[in-house]
């Protein structure tokens, strides 16, 4: 099946990776590091208090970007033939490592970012896509 051909996407599992992907980054960022990762990035409780106030509006994006992962991550799957969970995790870990860690690596270089900011981050990162790839994977 060619990669573009999308009649063959199980959407409510492309849903339910999404969201799975999503609340990753809830315990991730929220009981697990988010008091490191507001140090980590140096910001100031007045900042730390003005991103909540507008913290509905960028989890909605974060959402929409997990879904969008998910969907493509599941195209890349089913053009590679995968049918394993273990295959879903290598093929959405490769994806993430080959595309998002040398972007978001370059963003951090770039702004001078202290690298446990960007190890932080790629943890998050790297279990979510394996997450998402595992739940995709399996429900084919």
């Amino acid at each position: 099946m060619p990669v573009w051909e999308i009649t063959h996407v199980n959407y409510l599992a492309v849903v339910v990776a999404a969201i799975a992907m999503f609340l990753v980054g809830g315990i991730w960022y929220g009981a697990v590091f988010g008091r490191a990762w507001v140090g980590i990035h140096g910001y100031t409780p007045e900042q730390t208090k003005s991103m909540q106030k507008g913290a509905g509006k960028v989890y909605g994006m974060f959402l929409l970007t997990d879904l969008v992962r998910a969907w493509v991550t599941v195209l890349c799957l089913n053009a590679f033939h995968v049918t394993s969970v273990a295959g879903g995790i290598c093929a959405a870990t490769t994806l993430w490592l080959g595309y998002a860690a040398t972007f978001h690596f370059e963003n951090y270089a770039a702004h001078r970012k202290p690298i446990m900011a960007f190890a932080l981050d790629a943890g998050y990162q790297i279990l979510a896509s394996a997450t998402g790839g595992a739940i995709l994977a399996a429900w084919r």
